[in-house]
Protein backbone atom coordinates (compact mmCIF):
# COMPACT_ATOMS: atom_id res chain seq x y z
CA UNK A 1 0.00 0.00 0.00
CA UNK A 2 1.19 3.89 -0.89
CA UNK A 3 -0.34 6.29 0.96
CA UNK A 4 1.38 8.70 -0.96
CA UNK A 5 -0.06 7.79 -4.52
CA UNK A 6 -3.66 6.17 -2.66
CA UNK A 7 -3.32 2.66 -4.59
CA UNK A 8 -5.86 1.22 -2.49
CA UNK A 9 -9.55 1.41 -1.98
CA UNK A 10 -11.64 1.44 1.26
CA UNK A 11 -14.77 -1.32 1.38
CA UNK A 12 -17.23 -2.29 4.04
CA UNK A 13 -17.53 -5.93 5.06
CA UNK A 14 -18.18 -8.13 7.93
CA UNK A 15 -15.24 -9.11 10.16
CA UNK A 16 -15.66 -12.20 9.39
CA UNK A 17 -15.24 -11.85 5.85
CA UNK A 18 -11.74 -10.07 5.61
CA UNK A 19 -10.77 -12.75 7.83
CA UNK A 20 -11.75 -15.17 5.34
CA UNK A 21 -10.79 -13.06 2.34
CA UNK A 22 -7.29 -12.83 4.25
CA UNK A 23 -6.90 -16.55 4.89
CA UNK A 24 -7.78 -17.07 1.20
CA UNK A 25 -11.49 -18.60 1.93
CA UNK A 26 -13.47 -16.24 0.03
CA UNK A 27 -12.50 -15.72 -3.93
CA UNK A 28 -15.14 -13.03 -4.95
CA UNK A 29 -13.13 -10.28 -6.07
CA UNK A 30 -13.81 -6.94 -4.93
CA UNK A 31 -12.15 -4.90 -7.27
CA UNK A 32 -13.15 -4.20 -11.08
CA UNK A 33 -11.27 -5.07 -13.84
CA UNK A 34 -10.79 -1.61 -14.73
CA UNK A 35 -9.05 -0.56 -11.37
CA UNK A 36 -5.95 -0.68 -12.99
CA UNK A 37 -7.12 1.46 -16.11
CA UNK A 38 -7.40 4.44 -14.72
CA UNK A 39 -4.34 6.78 -13.68
CA UNK A 40 -4.16 7.92 -11.28
CA UNK A 41 -5.15 5.17 -9.02
CA UNK A 42 -8.58 5.63 -6.97
CA UNK A 43 -8.42 7.49 -4.01
CA UNK A 44 -9.39 5.65 -0.61
CA UNK A 45 -13.45 6.07 0.24
CA UNK A 46 -13.96 6.22 4.25
CA UNK A 47 -16.15 3.23 5.16
CA UNK A 48 -17.70 2.15 8.36
CA UNK A 49 -17.00 -1.42 9.00
CA UNK A 50 -19.41 -3.64 11.09
CA UNK A 51 -16.38 -4.09 13.53
CA UNK A 52 -14.48 -0.79 14.25
CA UNK A 53 -12.04 -0.51 11.72
CA UNK A 54 -11.47 0.40 7.94
CA UNK A 55 -10.91 -2.24 5.17
CA UNK A 56 -8.87 -1.50 2.60
CA UNK A 57 -8.20 -3.18 -0.64
CA UNK A 58 -4.98 -3.48 -2.78
CA UNK A 59 -4.55 -4.38 -6.43
CA UNK A 60 -0.79 -5.86 -6.87
CA UNK A 61 0.83 -4.65 -10.55
CA UNK A 62 -0.73 -6.97 -12.92
CA UNK A 63 -4.54 -6.96 -12.37
CA UNK A 64 -7.43 -9.33 -12.96
CA UNK A 65 -8.37 -11.93 -10.59
CA UNK A 66 -8.81 -12.03 -6.70
CA UNK A 67 -5.91 -13.70 -6.40
CA UNK A 68 -3.77 -9.95 -6.89
CA UNK A 69 -6.33 -8.51 -4.48
CA UNK A 70 -4.66 -8.26 -0.73
CA UNK A 71 -6.73 -6.73 2.27
CA UNK A 72 -5.76 -4.99 5.18
CA UNK A 73 -7.26 -3.68 8.41
CA UNK A 74 -6.77 -0.95 10.84
CA UNK A 75 -8.89 -0.90 13.45
CA UNK A 76 -10.73 2.54 14.47
CA UNK A 77 -12.90 4.17 17.37
CA UNK A 78 -16.48 4.06 17.42
CA UNK A 79 -16.36 7.38 16.66
CA UNK A 80 -13.49 7.55 13.87
CA UNK A 81 -13.00 11.33 13.96
CA UNK A 82 -12.95 11.76 17.89
CA UNK A 83 -11.90 8.88 19.11
CA UNK A 84 -8.48 6.79 19.12
CA UNK A 85 -9.03 2.79 18.35
CA UNK A 86 -9.26 0.62 21.63
CA UNK A 87 -8.69 -3.13 21.75
CA UNK A 88 -10.31 -3.52 24.36
CA UNK A 89 -13.54 -1.54 23.29
CA UNK A 90 -13.89 -2.62 19.79
CA UNK A 91 -12.15 -6.43 19.93
CA UNK A 92 -13.15 -7.53 23.81
CA UNK A 93 -13.08 -10.78 22.69
CA UNK A 94 -9.29 -10.74 20.88
CA UNK A 95 -8.24 -8.11 23.66
CA UNK A 96 -8.16 -10.64 26.11
CA UNK A 97 -5.45 -12.61 24.91
CA UNK A 98 -3.15 -9.76 23.83
CA UNK A 99 -0.74 -8.55 27.16
CA UNK A 100 1.57 -6.04 26.63
CA UNK A 101 4.73 -6.65 28.48
CA UNK A 102 4.86 -4.37 31.50
CA UNK A 103 7.40 -2.25 29.93
CA UNK A 104 5.40 1.24 30.27
CA UNK A 105 2.62 2.16 33.24
CA UNK A 106 -0.42 2.04 31.91
CA UNK A 107 -1.54 5.53 31.87
CA UNK A 108 1.37 6.06 29.09
CA UNK A 109 -1.10 4.01 26.94
CA UNK A 110 -2.65 6.32 24.07
CA UNK A 111 -4.31 4.03 21.31
CA UNK A 112 -4.51 0.26 20.65
CA UNK A 113 -5.14 -0.64 17.00
CA UNK A 114 -5.77 -4.59 15.86
CA UNK A 115 -4.34 -5.00 11.89
CA UNK A 116 -5.19 -7.83 9.56
CA UNK A 117 -3.31 -8.43 5.95
CA UNK A 118 -3.02 -10.31 3.52
CA UNK A 119 0.44 -11.70 2.46
CA UNK A 120 2.30 -10.06 0.54
CA UNK A 121 1.01 -6.97 1.53
CA UNK A 122 3.12 -3.77 2.20
CA UNK A 123 2.79 -0.68 4.03
CA UNK A 124 4.58 2.58 3.04
CA UNK A 125 7.50 3.79 4.53
CA UNK A 126 6.47 6.30 7.34
CA UNK A 127 7.13 7.48 10.62
CA UNK A 128 4.40 7.78 13.74
CA UNK A 129 4.78 10.44 16.20
CA UNK A 130 4.56 8.04 19.66
CA UNK A 131 6.74 5.41 20.99
CA UNK A 132 4.42 2.07 19.42
CA UNK A 133 4.97 -1.33 20.36
CA UNK A 134 4.10 -3.98 17.94
CA UNK A 135 3.44 -7.07 18.69
CA UNK A 136 2.45 -9.72 16.68
CA UNK A 137 -0.39 -12.11 17.40
CA UNK A 138 -0.08 -14.92 14.61
CA UNK A 139 1.85 -15.01 11.07
CA UNK A 140 5.26 -13.35 10.32
CA UNK A 141 5.90 -9.77 9.64
CA UNK A 142 9.22 -8.12 8.14
CA UNK A 143 9.77 -4.56 9.08
CA UNK A 144 12.76 -2.42 7.98
CA UNK A 145 13.66 0.35 10.22
CA UNK A 146 15.34 3.60 10.00
CA UNK A 147 16.86 6.42 12.33
CA UNK A 148 15.48 9.77 11.75
CA UNK A 149 18.57 11.11 10.21
CA UNK A 150 17.14 8.82 7.52
CA UNK A 151 14.70 10.84 6.04
CA UNK A 152 16.09 13.15 3.35
CA UNK A 153 17.77 10.07 1.66
CA UNK A 154 13.57 8.43 2.43
CA UNK A 155 12.52 11.52 0.52
CA UNK A 156 10.18 11.47 3.34
CA UNK A 157 6.92 13.89 2.42
CA UNK A 158 5.00 14.85 5.97
CA UNK A 159 5.58 11.11 7.42
CA UNK A 160 5.77 9.11 4.64
CA UNK A 161 8.21 8.09 2.20
CA UNK A 162 7.10 7.42 -2.03
CA UNK A 163 10.08 4.73 -2.01
CA UNK A 164 7.75 1.66 -1.89
CA UNK A 165 10.31 -0.79 -2.63
CA UNK A 166 13.04 -0.49 -0.54
CA UNK A 167 14.87 -3.33 -0.87
CA UNK A 168 14.44 -2.91 -4.80
CA UNK A 169 14.64 0.73 -5.15
CA UNK A 170 14.62 3.39 -8.36
CA UNK A 171 17.80 5.25 -7.67
CA UNK A 172 17.09 7.19 -11.14
CA UNK A 173 14.27 8.92 -9.31
CA UNK A 174 15.94 8.64 -5.74
CA UNK A 175 19.62 8.73 -5.98
CA UNK A 176 19.81 10.14 -2.20
CA UNK A 177 18.42 6.40 -1.00
CA UNK A 178 21.84 4.93 -2.70
CA UNK A 179 24.09 6.75 0.57
CA UNK A 180 21.86 5.88 3.46
CA UNK A 181 23.09 2.93 5.57
CA UNK A 182 21.06 -0.35 4.96
CA UNK A 183 17.81 -0.59 7.30
CA UNK A 184 17.59 -3.01 10.62
CA UNK A 185 15.84 -6.11 9.47
CA UNK A 186 13.43 -7.53 12.10
CA UNK A 187 11.29 -10.37 11.54
CA UNK A 188 8.43 -10.74 14.33
CA UNK A 189 6.14 -14.11 14.77
CA UNK A 190 3.73 -15.16 16.87
CA UNK A 191 4.49 -13.86 20.77
CA UNK A 192 7.17 -11.56 19.84
CA UNK A 193 7.36 -7.57 19.93
CA UNK A 194 9.11 -4.93 18.40
CA UNK A 195 9.63 -1.30 20.21
CA UNK A 196 9.17 1.44 17.75
CA UNK A 197 10.81 4.35 19.01
CA UNK A 198 8.80 7.83 18.28
CA UNK A 199 10.01 9.15 14.84
CA UNK A 200 11.76 6.24 13.75
CA UNK A 201 10.80 5.14 10.00
CA UNK A 202 9.48 1.62 9.21
CA UNK A 203 8.44 -0.51 6.21
CA UNK A 204 6.20 -3.50 6.70
CA UNK A 205 5.59 -6.80 5.13
CA UNK A 206 3.47 -9.93 5.74
CA UNK A 207 5.02 -12.75 5.14
CA UNK A 208 2.83 -15.60 6.08
CA UNK A 209 -0.29 -16.74 4.83
CA UNK A 210 -2.59 -14.82 7.34
CA UNK A 211 -1.51 -12.03 9.85
CA UNK A 212 -3.01 -10.52 12.89
CA UNK A 213 -1.37 -8.01 14.96
CA UNK A 214 -1.79 -5.43 17.38
CA UNK A 215 -0.11 -2.05 17.34
CA UNK A 216 0.25 0.27 20.88
CA UNK A 217 0.63 3.41 20.80
CA UNK A 218 2.32 5.31 24.20
CA UNK A 219 2.71 8.78 25.32
CA UNK A 220 6.50 8.53 26.43
CA UNK A 221 8.39 11.39 27.85
CA UNK A 222 10.74 9.86 29.86
CA UNK A 223 13.16 9.64 26.55
CA UNK A 224 14.64 11.90 23.66
CA UNK A 225 13.23 10.01 20.26
CA UNK A 226 15.99 11.03 18.65
CA UNK A 227 18.21 8.96 20.88
CA UNK A 228 16.04 5.84 21.33
CA UNK A 229 16.68 2.50 19.87
CA UNK A 230 13.97 -0.25 18.67
CA UNK A 231 14.49 -3.23 20.13
CA UNK A 232 12.59 -6.42 20.09
CA UNK A 233 11.17 -8.49 22.57
CA UNK A 234 9.25 -11.98 23.40
CA UNK A 235 5.58 -11.87 24.88
CA UNK A 236 5.45 -14.28 27.96
CA UNK A 237 2.02 -16.16 28.04
CA UNK A 238 1.72 -16.07 24.42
Amino acid sequence: MDFVDKNFVYRTMPFKELVERVAGQDHRPLLSDDFCEHTPPVAGVPAQASEPGRACSQRAEQCGGYAKERYYLRSLGHNRMKEVSDLHRGFPELARDVVPPPLFPPSALFSSVLRVSSPGLQLWTHYDVMDNLLMQVKGVKRVLLWPPAAAEGLYVQQSSSPITRPLDPDLTCHPKYAALTPPLLCVLRPGQALFLPALWLHHVTTLSPAECSCFSAMHCSVHDPGKQQAGKLSLTGT
